[in-house]
């Protein structure tokens, strides 16, 4: 839909909404108050003509009644009194004290009878109410079932005088009446009891007019017809100003869409036939730009954009042609196979490709050539070009191995499109050429490369954690991981050179590959490296680790690692908590390399506590020494062993918590002074706890001076409660400190420190491990 005909339907639509606004609000607001205006005026007139009808009888009657009080004579002048004859009075009569005392019909027949009877009369006008002072009561009164205007005059105390007319409403033909009994709740009001208004047509109201007669027991209903002039009058102007307002809106309405016409729709209609001019022939046509406006300022980015086209399609074409001179000079040949004839034709590119020269010429018979076609790629490309022509065959694309004039298979591409078909046959294909044996073998390094490292053939970390998922499966457990990280690599290529750290780095890829056997090796980091065994258990894993080390020994004095492990045993273990602690207990091993940079750790925290420890310069080395030579005699497994070792090194850290001058004091130490060297085994737990790598030994510097009867500190715990690398610091920690010299004593023999050690097995010390330690002296 183009957009002059959506602003139309717009408009449009616009327009209906504000005439259905209008009609509605003058309906609701206009007509709504003319109706009640016109039925004030209704109510009134009605009012007015029912009063004008009833007051002229009223009048004439109380005339009457005056001329006959003012005479005195009643009943002589009734039959002489011509206005009661012209006025067609129907009866007068005298009321004493409620008795009918005079009764005359103005309208009497020739034989003299009245028109009702007497007793009628007397009985309704009994019930007439008694005026008061010069007033007249008029109204209504039924007498024997005939409604007649009354007018009733005080003659004196307890008497009054009632003059009758029947009321009649023949001259009156838009006025009729009806009758009913009076309601009881209706009796003593006023005469007029309501006025009710209803509408017959757009011409004529209808006024219906209740009284109520003089007795209360009657209720009088005067209909009257009354013309709707003001309504008429009223709603000829809503409607003459309805069209006025609907010809000005119509004028402005048109009169808007004329100049949106031409300020918006023709502009844009000139830019859309200027662009489409434009597609037609793009170089230097431009758009007009007029004015200030939105579209002015559309059609200057339009000429922008199209400079910018322009601009890109010079470039194109200047690319094109060096492209096209690119790919004349590039390894691309031209071939065609000719099926009628069964010969292939290869230009001097292709040739050249196929490292063949064109002494033979450029036409080779189809069979020779597929002699030189990988087997495997032959059949597929023989059945390709002897396939039935169809709409997905317009085109044959594959990849061949072909054996060259160097001897030697390389890889191309063909690309040809099916030039010419005969009876549902290919009878011709002709294309292009390339030789992609760069890319192929690029793309086949990638593909290694994703899953293997480059300089050792193992395989990556991402190959690692796909195998170790796959592996973590029930049916493999005990399965064993074990991490071995390289120390030192980095001071090996800065003194030696790269060469030689990446030829240490293939020599341990080569002996974790024989020690593994079926199991998973993998180089995922600058030196570090990983083995999944599966099926493997605690001993097996330990035999690994020192077959891994041993080898390492045989073969080179350059190489140095770290090695840890950790098993999943059951099924409900998490294998990143299997990980996770092998990565620890590397950690651990890697912290006791003096090659491994972590190491400085321990040399500092060692220096520490040397230079506040007087006489202990040489304790840490020595511990660590006799805790290795005994952990190996006890058969503790590698992790144990760091641990003990590690034990060994820092199980008095926490006396850098001591005051030095407790620590160095000659002579006795008082009880206080006693408690604060005893201090140090907690404050040691503290310190471990806060370095990640000495978190595992934390409880065995804890408890290291406990006895094993219970007599030690700082808890008293006794016999295997006490850790067992806790046990075994006990007793070397005493030999060493009987064998050394102190700042407050003299060393004994190794023979005195060994009967010592003996006078306190049970109670200071493991009756079992004791003996192992003497017989490893």
């Amino acid at each position: 839909m183009k957009l002059r005909s959506k602003l139309i339907i717009i408009m449009s639509a616009f327009l209906l909404l504000l005439l259905f606004i209008f009609s509605a609000v003058t309906q609701i607001f206009l007509l709504n108050s003319e109706n009640s205006v016109e039925k004030s005026e209704i109510t009134e007139s009605s009012i007015n003509r029912m009063n004008t009808i009833l007051q002229d009888n009223y009048n004439s009657l109380n005339l009457i009644s005056s001329t006959l009080l003012l005479d005195g004579n009643i009943a002589g002048q009734v039959s002489n009194n011509k206005a009661i004859q012209t006025l067609e009075i129907d009866f007068i009569s005298i009321i004493d004290n409620g008795t009918l005392s005079y009764f005359t019909t103005a309208s009497m027949n020739q034989t003299g009878s009245s028109i009702f009877p007497e007793d009628a009369l007397s009985s309704a006008v009994s019930s007439l109410p008694m005026p008061t002072g010069n007033r007249n009561t008029n109204g209504i009164l039924f007498i024997n079932g005939t409604p007649y205007l009354i007018s009733a005059a005080k003659v004196e105390p307890g008497t009054i005088l009632v003059i009758g007319k029947e009321l009649i409403l023949a001259k009156q033909s838009d006025v009729s009446m009806t009758v009913l009994d009076a309601q009881p709740e209706q009796n003593n009001v006023s005469p007029l009891q309501s006025i009710v208004i209803e509408y017959i047509g757009n011409h004529t109201a209808v006024s219906t007019m209740k009284y109520q007669d003089l007795s209360g027991q009657k209720t009088i209903s005067f209909v009257m017809k009354i013309p709707r002039n003001s309504f008429l009058q009223e709603r000829s102007k809503v409607i003459g100003f309805g069209i006025v307002f609907s010809v000005v809106l119509i004028f402005l309405t048109i009169l808007s869409l004329v100049l949106i016409y031409f300020s918006i729709i023709k502009p844009i209609q000139f830019v859309q036939n200027a662009v489409l001019n434009i597609q037609k022939d793009t170089d230097g046509n431009r758009l007009p730009v007029k004015g200030k406006d939105e579209i002015s300022m559309l059609s200057g980015e339009l000429n922008a954009m199209l400079d910018k086209i322009e601009a890109f399609n010079s470039n194109y074409k200047k690319s094109e042609e060096k492209y096209k001179l690119l790919f004349e000079a590039a390894t691309q040949g031209f071939w065609s196979i000719d099926l009628t004839n069964g010969f292939i034709t290869l230009d001097s590119k292709a040739l050249l490709l196929l490292d063949y020269t064109n002494e033979a010429g450029n036409e080779f018979h189809l069979a020779d050539f597929f002699k030189i076609i990988h087997e495997d790629d032959a059949e597929h490309f023989k059945k390709q070009i002897s396939q039935k022509p169809s709409q997905d065959t317009e085109t044959v694309m594959t990849e061949l191995r072909i054996y060259t004039g160097r001897n030697i298979y390389k890889d191309y591409f063909l690309q040809g499109k099916i030039t010419n078909t005969g009876r549902n046959k290919i009878i011709k294909i002709s294309g292009i050429i390339t030789d992609v044996t760069t890319k192929k073998t690029a793309e086949k390094e990638m593909k290694y490369l994703s899953y293997y490292d480059k300089t050792t053939g193992l395989l990556n970390r991402e190959s690692f954690n796909r195998m170790l998922i796959g592996l973590d499966t029930a049916y493999n457990l005990p399965l064993s991981i074990i991490f071995i990280d390289v120390n030192g690599l980095e001071t090996i290529n800065e003194k030696m050179g790269s060469e030689s750290g990446e030829h240490i780095i293939k020599m341990l890829g080569n002996v974790l590959k024989t020690i593994s056997g079926d199991g998973i090796v993998s180089r995922f980091g600058y030196d570090e490296f990983g083995l999944i065994l599966a099926k493997t258990d605690e001993l097996s894993s330990e035999t690994i680790c020192d077959s891994i080390i041993s080898l390492i020994n045989e073969n080179t004095k350059m190489l140095n690692i770290s090695i840890g492990y950790a098993i999943k045993v059951t099924p409900d273990q998490k294998i990143s908590d299997v990980i996770s602690l092998a990565k620890e207990r590397t950690g651990r091993n890697k912290l006791l390399s003096e090659q491994s940079k972590d190491n400085i750790l321990v040399t500092n925290l060692c220096k520490n506590v040397t230079e506040r420890d007087f006489g202990t310069e040489n304790h840490g080395k020595r511990m660590y020494q006799l805790c290795n030579q005994i952990g190996k005699k006890f058969h503790l497994r590698m992790y144990q062993l760091d641990d003990l070792s590690l034990l060994s090194i820092f199980h008095d850290i926490g006396k850098l918590d001591v005051p030095i001058a407790i620590l160095a004091k000659q002579g006795p130490l008082t009880p206080d002074e006693l408690d604060i060297i005893k201090s140090h085994t907690q404050k040691g737990y503290e310190k471990a706890m806060q370095v990640p790598y000495l978190k595992s030994i934390a409880r065995e510097i804890l408890y290291h001076h406990e006895n094993y009867d219970g007599s030690g500190y700082p808890q008293g715990i006794s016999g295997d409660a006490i850790p067992l690398l806790s046990r075994i610091l006990r007793i070397v920690d005493s030999y060493d400190a009987m064998t050394s010299e102190r700042p407050y004593k003299r060393a004994v023999s190794k023979d005195d420190a060994i009967k010592e050690l003996v006078r306190g097995t049970g109670v200071q010390y493991d009756p079992a491990l004791l003996d192992i330690f003497i017989k490893c002296m």
